[in-house]
């Protein structure tokens, strides 16, 4: 949450604490110049968004467990790694169910907070990964102009299996949905790391 004192630069993911609100000294200018070329770095960071319907249970997981993949796979490595719903429930946190499957296996969502796609929000990420047919089919009618950085997630490994929403489901259920999606990221993680590597976004990757 944006403090009074904090400065959040869109889009970026960062906050910039205790941002000063004058440019009495030239300080300001100087302190936001900072946070335009960290905003800069952020742009130039391979990004990938996990999209499903509600943002409340398989995209919040599939965020958690390919940072944990990259932070074990490539920990100098800088990416953007965030999630969304076709059906955001705005502002809400991830599933019970989802949240207690993370914590087994060491990771915490518990910051998370659902929202919807958008094409601002798309525009800004190298590969948009979903967990249904639908919801690729979806998004590339309704946002052509990034329709060819939107793919189901199986087809990483070269397949087309939709992963099951466990929402309302027992925790079997959740745990069912995070192995596929484990599977899925670590099987099709070459060709994920490629395609957002390969980005023709914002024509600063090819």
């Amino acid at each position: 949450m944006v403090q009074d004192r904090d400065l959040a630069l869109p889009g970026t993911g960062f906050v910039a604490k205790n941002a000063p609100r004058n440019d009495k000294s030239g300080c300001f200018l100087q302190q936001l110049s900072s946070y335009q070329k960290r905003e800069n770095k952020v742009r130039m960071m391979p990004a990938v968004l996990f999209v499903c319907t509600g943002n409340i249970c398989r995209s919040p997981m599939a965020v958690g467990i390919f940072i944990k993949i990259l932070e074990e796979k490539n920990p100098e490595g800088d990416w953007r790694v965030e999630s969304a719903g076709t059906w955001g429930l705005e502002g809400e946190p991830a599933a019970a169910g989802s949240l207690a499957v993370m914590e087994n296996n060491g990771i915490d969502i518990s910051e998370h907070r659902a929202r919807s796609v958008s094409k601002d929000l798309l525009q800004a990420f190298d590969l948009i990964l979903t967990m249904e047919s639908g919801q690729k089919e979806s998004m590339r009618m309704e946002f052509p102009e990034v329709s060819h950085r939107i793919f189901l997630l199986s087809e990483m490994v070269n397949q087309k299996q939709e992963i099951d929403d466990p929402y309302g489901g027992v925790f079997s259920e959740y745990e069912q949905a995070a192995d596929e999606i484990e599977k899925y990221l670590l099987d099709g993680y070459d060709t994920i790391v490629h395609r957002a590597t390969h980005s023709d976004h914002d024509g600063q990757r090819s």
